[in-house]
């Protein structure tokens, strides 16, 4: 390799850890100025790239691969299945000089290949120290970065070929890998909210209009096997039936388990460890059409699905029996008759769907939506004409869930109606339906 040859640096890291990710690159920046190292990261993938086929062609180019090695980045499935593997590989085939870095207490060592690396801050991870103690940890790892860069260039190891990425141009919608359940919602308009004469309104519910994006929505509540097979565990109080929605899940537990089901497609975080909304970049947004891969519908997603084009106070109509919906049939909605009250959840694909294909979105759990809850967020709306896209107000105590559950009665299974609960009450009755948006969506 010549002497002005130019070493590529790939950064694996979790995203939880972009903290220390950043402080490290700007250090790292001192290399790129003085014609060293081009330094890369998933932060630099730009809008219109397909996400994971970048971080693969990058890595597969790197000289120097750093991984951020802290518990965040031995729990994802996709730094230590695609990232790291493919890092062992490379360094093992001295195509690559891969440098562990400790980023965050962890047991490490249980990692035997991990062990066999000179690590230059094994005893000291970043997050021990603060201020001009981290700046110097920083300068400290970035030296020992630099000097294997000049051991690769004094052993003269043949480097891989020069990255030369195809420019990548959108692809239609039937081109993008849509997961088996997942049905289309189109985008539109509707009017969100009751009207003033609908039976048993409450008044949170003021009429106003909406305009969504498109996004593909679970035909299914998350059941119980789904849940057991992506996080381990089953908390569910009704058992009996793997395809019975899972409930006792706290808001917290839904976002985490669309964060790890992004791993597991190939997908960053959606989610922060507030609840924000990220960017495949890992940057919080307030814009939901920003966001990719596997998340929580918006309380406004979740009734224009519900509705399915309908405006009256169920899909099914202006009335609900025990025969469409899942709920305490001792009260019904409007004088109807009475019906069944099973005080047990039924499998996700009971009754029929609405007109787009969704079960059970009256009845049966309770469903999770992003946005915190806010009585007068609606009449907010309203004085705006029309909103686009809302995630709801920017804070407050409580999340919604929509949709009505086997306890209560016909008249909280309205499309309309709102419901809430502090993100970590768990439940019998409430459990979650996840949407997803792909990368390229019309």
């Amino acid at each position: 390799m010549s002497e002005k040859s130019v070493f590529n640096i790939f950064m694996a890291y979790a995203h939880e850890n972009q903290e220390y990710q950043q402080g490290l690159c700007r250090q790292l920046r001192v290399l790129e100025r003085n014609g060293s190292a081009k330094i890369w990261h998933d932060g630099k993938i730009i809008a219109g790239q397909l996400w994971n086929d970048e971080i693969k062609a990058h890595l597969k180019n790197a000289h120097i691969i750093l991984l951020l090695i802290s518990d965040y980045f031995l729990d994802s499935s996709y730094c230590m299945g695609e990232e790291y593997a493919r890092a062992i590989e490379r360094h093992k085939s001295k195509e690559a000089t891969v440098i562990p870095i400790i980023v965050d207490h962890c047991y490490w060592q249980a990692i035997f290949e991990l062990q066999q690396f000179q690590i230059p801050n094994a005893n000291l991870p970043f997050s021990e120290v603060t201020g001009g103690q981290l700046s110097r940890l920083y300068a400290q790892v970035v030296e020992s970065i630099d000097k294997a860069i000049q051991h690769r260039k004094n052993s003269n190891i043949p480097a891989p070929a020069v990255l030369s990425l195809p420019k990548i141009e959108p692809r239609p919608t039937l081109q993008v890998e849509i997961p088996e359940n997942f049905v289309l919602i189109p985008g539109g308009t509707f009017t969100m909210g009751s009207p003033l004469n609908e039976v048993d309104r409450r008044d949170d519910e003021a009429q106003h209009t909406v305009k969504l994006s498109s996004f593909y929505m679970c035909q299914y509540a998350v059941s119980q096997a789904e849940y057991k097979a992506l996080i381990g565990d089953n908390p569910a109080h009704f058992k009996g039936n793997d395809n019975l929605p899972v409930e006792q899940v706290t808001w917290w537990d839904a976002t985490f388990y669309c964060n790890k089901l992004n791993r597991k497609h190939g997908y960053m975080p959606v989610y922060d460890s507030d609840g924000n909304l990220l960017t495949p970049n890992g940057q919080i947004t307030q814009d939901i059409t920003q966001v990719i891969g596997f998340r929580l519908p918006t309380e406004a997603e979740w009734e224009y699905a519900c509705r399915s084009g309908t405006d009256t106070p169920f899909n099914t109509g202006y009335s609900l029996s025990t025969d469409q919906a899942n709920y305490n049939g001792d009260y019904p909605y409007n004088e109807n008759k009475k019906g069944r009250y099973r005080q047990t959840t039924v499998p996700v694909n009971s009754f029929f769907p609405n007109d787009w294909k969704l079960y059970n979105m009256h009845g049966n759990v309770w469903e999770w939506c992003y946005d915190w809850y806010d009585r007068n967020y609606y009449n907010t709306c309203k004085a705006k004409g029309v909103v686009e896209n809302p995630i709801g107000p920017t804070s407050a105590t409580h999340r919604v869930f929509r949709g009505g559950s086997l306890y209560y009665t016909a008249l909280r299974c309205r499309s309309a109606y709102r419901y809430f609960s502090t993100p970590a009450n768990r439940g019998y009755y409430i459990g979650f339906r996840v949407v997803f948006v792909p990368q390229f969506i019309i």
